[in-house]
This record gives C-alpha cells, sequence and structure tokens, in this order.
C-alpha cells in the first residue's frame, strides 16, 4: 500500500510540476524569445496559442491511448515529448521550428492530462479530491520555478534559455524514476482494455439524476472557468498598470495572485476531506463574484492586492476540482472523462486571447475585469446545475445511467 501510494503519488505530482512549469515557458521570456526568434510580440504568443492547439487536438486521443496501451506507456511518451519541447524551444533559433516544437510540447501536457487523475485515484482512493488539489498546487508551483530560473539565469548573464535545460533535467529524472519502477507500475494497473483497478482503488462515484445535464454542466464550468484564469493572467499586469500602478508592483500583483492559488489549493486539501467538491465550486465562486464586485467599485492599491490574493486563493483549487467531480461522474473510465475537462478547458485556451483581444478593443482593457466577473457568475450558474444532478450515494455504491 505504502510503494503503491509512494510510487503513483511520485509520478503524478512530478507530473504536475513539469507541466506546470513548462506551460508558462514562453510567457516567461515573451520579449527575450522575441529577440532570440527574431519577430515581435505580437507574433511570438502565437507560440502559446499552438502549445494550447496540440493539447487540446490531441488529449482525447491520449486518453483513448491510456485505454489501448496502458497509462504507463502514454505516460513515458507524455515525458518525452515535454522533453523535447525544452530542448527544441531552447535549442532554435526558427520561429516556424518554434511553432513546431510548441505544438508537441501541447501533445506532451495532455498526455499528462489523462494520466496524473488516474495515477492519484490509485495512490489516494481514499482522499482523491485531497491529492487533486495538492497537485493542482504543485502545478503553480512549477509556475513560478519557470520565470525565478529565467530571472537567475538573466541576472547571472547566461542565456534565458538555460533555465529550460534545468527543466529538462528535472523531465529526465522522472523519466528514469518511471523506467525503474515500472514492473511494480503495470503490477498495479491493467493494460488490457478499460483500465480495472483493484476494489480498493476505485474513486468514490458521484451519482446523477440526469448524467447528461451534469456531464455538460461540468464540462461547460471547466471552460468558463478556464476563461476566468486566463483572462486574469493574460492582463492583470497591463490592467494593472491603466489604474496607475508602477510596472514592478504591476508585476506583483499579478504573484500575489498566483501566491494565493498556491496556497488554496494546498489549504483545501483539509477542507476537502469536510466539505464535497461541488459546494466548495460552488461557494468560492460566489465570493469571487463579492471580490470582483468590490475591486469595480474600490479601486486603491492596498484592496487591489488583498483582493487579487482572495481571488487566487479561491479561484486557484477549482480547476482540481472540476476534474474530480468529472471523473466522479465517468469513474468508469477515469482517462478519458478527464480528457473531456483538458478538452474543455483547452477551447478557452485558444479562444480566450481571441475574445478579450476584440472586447479590449471595443471597451478598453478598464472592461477586462468585468468580463472575468460575468465569467464568474456563468460558472456558478453551471455550478449549481450540477448540484442539483448530483448527489452522495449512501451504503454500497452502484452504476448509475
Amino acid at each position: 500500500m505504502k510503494n503503491r501510494r509512494f510510487i503513483f503519488g511520485f509520478v503524478a505530482f512530478a507530473l504536475y510540476f513539469l507541466t506546470g512549469a513548462a506551460c508558462i515557458v514562453v510567457g516567461s521570456g515573451l520579449s527575450h524569445f522575441a529577440d532570440k526568434l527574431s519577430t515581435d510580440i505580437k507574433t511570438i504568443v502565437i507560440l502559446g496559442s499552438l502549445y494550447s492547439l496540440g493539447r487540446v487536438s490531441t488529449v482525447y486521443l491520449t486518453g483513448k491511448l491510456v485505454e489501448k496501451i496502458g497509462p504507463l506507456k502514454v505516460t513515458i511518451m507524455g515525458i518525452f515529448l515535454m522533453g523535447l519541447y525544452l530542448t527544441g524551444i531552447a535549442y532554435t533559433h526558427s520561429f516556424y521550428y518554434a511553432l513546431i516544437f510548441a505544438y508537441i510540447g501541447g501533445v506532451g501536457m495532455g498526455a499528462q492530462d489523462t494520466v496524473c487523475p488516474l495515477f492519484l485515484s490509485v495512490a489516494f482512493p481514499d482522499n482523491y479530491a485531497g491529492s487533486l488539489s495538492a497537485g493542482q498546487g504543485l502545478f503553480g508551483l512549477g509556475g513560478f520555478v519557470t520565470p525565478f530560473l529565467t530571472g537567475v539565469m538573466l541576472m547571472n548573464k547566461l542565456p534565458f534559455y538555460f533555465a529550460y535545460y534545468v527543466l529538462l533535467v528535472f523531465a529526465i529524472i522522472t523519466l528514469i524514476f518511471v523506467l525503474y519502477e515500472k514492473k511494480a507500475i503495470n503490477t498495479i494497473l491493467n493494460q488490457k482494455g478499460n483500465i480495472t483497478l483493484s476494489e480498493e482503488s476505485q474513486i468514490k462515484p458521484l451519482f446523477t439524476k440526469n448524467k447528461v445535464m451534469a456531464f455538460t454542466a461540468i464540462l461547460l464550468a471547466a471552460a468558463t472557468y478556464s476563461t476566468t484564469v486566463n483572462t486574469i493572467g493574460l492582463y492583470t499586469t497591463t490592467f494593472a498598470e491603466y489604474q496607475g500602478f508602477s510596472s514592478a508592483n504591476a508585476v506583483f500583483l499579478l504573484t500575489v495572485y498566483n501566491v494565493g492559488a498556491v496556497i488554496g489549493s494546498l489549504i483545501f486539501i483539509l477542507i476537502l476531506k469536510r466539505i464535497s467538491a461541488v459546494n466548495i465550486l460552488i461557494v468560492n465562486n460566489i465570493l469571487s463574484i463579492v471580490i470582483f464586485a468590490i475591486l469595480e467599485y474600490i479601486k486603491k492599491p492596498t484592496v487591489y492586492f488583498i483582493c487579487l490574493f482572495a481571488a487566487g486563493f479561491l479561484l486557484g483549487v477549482l480547476f482540481s476540482l472540476i476534474v474530480e467531480i468529472t471523473t466522479r461522474i465517468g469513474y468508469e473510465r477515469i482517462s478519458v472523462t478527464s480528457s473531456y475537462v483538458a478538452v474543455a478547458g483547452g477551447f478557452s485556451d485558444v479562444l480566450t486571447p481571441i475574445i478579450t483581444g476584440f472586447i479590449i478593443g471595443i471597451f478598453g482593457i478598464a472592461s477586462i475585469y468585468r468580463y472575468v466577473f460575468i465569467s464568474i457568475i456563468i460558472t456558478t450558474a453551471l455550478a449549481i446545475i450540477v448540484r442539483i444532478y448530483t448527489y452522495e450515494s449512501r451504503g454500497t455504491y452502484v452504476n448509475s445511467k
């Protein structure tokens, strides 16, 4: 039991950290990438879109691959592709090759999207929701490490992309660990057809009054939630500068939001032992509505810092809750149902810059938090629908069709 918990927990958490670090590679060195690839910032952001496209266009296929060839081979493939991405994006000086490597990195992330929830369901069947929250915290920690390493390289007058070689070393270590524990992983997982885990390692099902309605609502919530956090991540710095913040303080404001997200993800591990994921999804969104309403009417620097920290604290955990709810509804096929969440979020990743760019073009940057406010309201309504159409079982669990 302890060995199983350590092996599957370590692999899942390592992958969460790696994907969190890798997905912010382009954003952490935007202007430096533009210089390296002899282009401008408006063009270089396409790398981020290609990364998201690689994830969303293949994550469903990798979910099916988990069922066909098993999660171990998909994990190895994903780590290899992430390593190839980190190597290629650091080495190349061609924008067009960089586009290819960005797409490959997105495919690698999609592979991890499908296996991580499955591995956590094996490692922590008794606290699946909490383990997903911890994974989200490590994902956020990875998002801190990449810009930190980039800054260290620049401070020491080294090429900024040397930071990605450091991340590559971590990917190689993770791959070596997976290969070393290959026999143990294969012993636990059945890799033929649908994955059948022992009764002890199956997650607790979430029953539905109408499975289509509940599933549709939670996937739409995944999309609107991704819209919320993508918009905050993309425009908080620019919005803060518009409100009169210095460039340094504007960047720090986004950092405060991310700190709140990491802390919240870890604290909610304990809260999830007492309160259901669906209820937290509703309450946290309602509180976030209040926070962004305050930001609309009280425009003081101290208020911005407090509210952005609180928003990060409340919103940072929600993606893991959405994954948990989705996989519990479709618990018979964890890898495939978790891939649906990645697809929904991935489409939002691709479309959000386009939609928000259009909105800013018409209404200006001052309107961007109003868009966040509306997207949170929609997510709240969808979460309430999920609450109405799902229920916890009592006694013996049976399949709910």
